[in-house]
């Protein structure tokens, strides 16, 4: 079974893909999925098109996708909001179940505790997967949600 994660952004966004075979995890893909462009129209498509190719390629049986926390710069936020909308979109065409976690749940969920930091995660990610990464923040919050993704009950 392969469960995908997606942290959203707007010039990239994060997405981590793993197996679950036999109770074991495992990493199959993580970065970011990138755009140049500067028109809003245009980064939406870049993402979903990057998306498409991922969910395409592995097809993920479940989703998990990280909420917005309150951000001071309202451009951003609904930038990010937007970016979520399009994903959302991409995700629910391709009829994959999506469960949607806020940042405190990822990491009391991943780490036990939910005022972790970003290395907290990352060795609890790298643990759980049995594997070291070089990704970006934004990559291993993705792996994260995935790791969440595969252990609910949403499918």
């Amino acid at each position: 079974m392969i469960f995908l994660g997606i942290d959203p952004g707007t010039k990239r966004a994060g997405f981590g893909v793993i197996a679950k075979q036999n109770g074991e995890l495992k990493l199959l893909d993580a970065g970011l999925l990138k755009t140049e462009s500067t028109a809003t129209g245009a980064i939406l498509e870049d993402i979903t098109n990057h998306l498409e190719i991922i969910i395409k390629k592995y097809k993920p049986i479940a989703c998990a996708i990280e909420t917005l926390f309150f951000s001071k710069n309202q451009k951003t936020a609904i930038a990010v909001a937007e970016a979520r909308g399009a994903i959302i979109l991409t995700i629910q065409k391709n009829r994959i179940p999506l469960i949607e976690i806020n940042p405190n749940q990822l990491k009391q969920y991943v780490t036990g505790y939910g005022s972790a930091n970003k290395n907290d995660i990352k060795n609890t990610v790298e643990l759980i997967l049995k594997t070291t990464t070089k990704e970006y923040d934004d990559a291993l919050d993705a792996l994260a949600l995935a790791i969440i993704a595969s252990s609910n009950n949403i499918i």
